[in-house]
């Protein structure tokens, strides 16, 4: 049951407290070791996805901010012979301009802010592997013929691990947005 992915069936019965049983009551806490890593890595990639959208749309608010700017400095120099009458004018654009700026700074602030708490999901979901994996090596010393059901969890966590490494590259990208927002 536990090797085809279903972890929400009733928990065995544990007959007898002999090897048997210390297997059935493994076998118990496995499953519900699994689940919960299972559950808390769903809680990790709605979080994960939730933060891309916010940096998708900071993103697309710096190269609005940047297309905007780009315009204010073609009509700069479409305007250099009459300089002396919009003096005014371009103080304005300046100003904002520095507002710009300055909202630049912050959205790449909240997008450093995002990638630390990507991060810490991310450390947070490995640590969660980490137990899970003792959990299931104290319990093949028991279960031997059970190695095709150890085959099945095996090849989930090689999932889970391609998600951790999604994750990191997201952060790894969301670092080059950030700095490419503070410069």
């Amino acid at each position: 049951m536990v090797a085809d992915g279903e972890l929400n069936h009733e928990p065995l019965e544990q007959k007898s407290n002999d090897e048997w049983g210390e297997l059935t009551v493994s076998a118990n806490q496995m499953q519900k070791n699994l689940r919960d890593t299972i559950e808390k890595m769903l809680v990790v990639s709605q979080s994960v996805s939730s933060q891309s959208e916010d940096l998708t749309q900071s993103a697309n608010e710096v190269q609005q901010g940047s297309k905007q700017i780009a315009t204010t400095m073609y009509e700069l120099s479409e305007g250099s012979e009459s300089q002396a009458n919009r003096a005014a004018e371009m103080v304005r654009m300046m100003d904002d301009f520095t507002g710009r700026i300055e909202l630049a700074h912050i959205e790449g602030v909240d997008v450093a802010k995002s990638s630390s708490e990507i991060l810490s999901l991310t450390k947070e979901g490995t640590t969660l592997m980490r137990n899970s994996v003792q959990q299931m090596q104290s319990i093949d010393g028991i279960v031997k013929n059970d190695v095709e059901q150890v085959k099945g969890l095996d090849s989930q966590s090689q999932q889970i691990s391609q998600l951790v490494q999604v994750i990191k590259d997201i952060s790894n990208q969301t670092n080059l947005l950030a700095l490419n927002a503070a410069i």
